[in-house]
């Protein structure tokens, strides 16, 4: 729509004129530690954004729902959390858009943030892709 902003193509920092923290995490991991990071959070009062691997989140769909449910934002980083940078267009397309279609199925959205995989940060061809996707 046009009213929404652009996001940008890739986010180092926010803004420096205010003093706030993002937080994000790696989704991936032990589902126990995650329902106790979660519930660390949310008696913190924070809103965080993890950014999920899809094969972890395909596997525990109710964690993701859980994320969202709780006003946090849930991302794509990748099916298999492989080197992102090093794959042939093709692999980056089916890592990108693979993760996209589990967050989908588990929460309705695609979600807003892509953080590519095993690299800070993104080549032109994942760029490229993740706005594709």
């Amino acid at each position: 729509a046009a009213d929404v902003p652009r996001l940008p193509d890739e986010v180092s920092h926010g803004p420096r004129n205010r003093s706030a923290v993002a937080l994000t995490f790696h989704g991936q991991g032990d589902p126990t530690l995650v329902g106790r990071l979660l519930d660390e959070i949310t008696a913190g009062g924070a809103r965080v954004t993890v950014l999920a691997v899809g094969t972890w989140l395909s596997a525990y769909p109710a964690l993701g729902r859980r994320i969202v449910n709780a006003g946090h934002e849930l991302g794509n980083h990748t099916l298999h959390h492989g080197d992102i940078n090093r794959m042939p267009a093709h692999q980056i397309h089916a890592e990108i858009a693979g993760c996209a279609q589990v967050l989908r199925t588990v929460t309705g959205s695609i979600g807003r943030w892509f953080r590519p995989s095993r690299t800070q940060h993104a080549s032109a061809a994942v760029r490229a892709t993740a706005t594709r996707v």
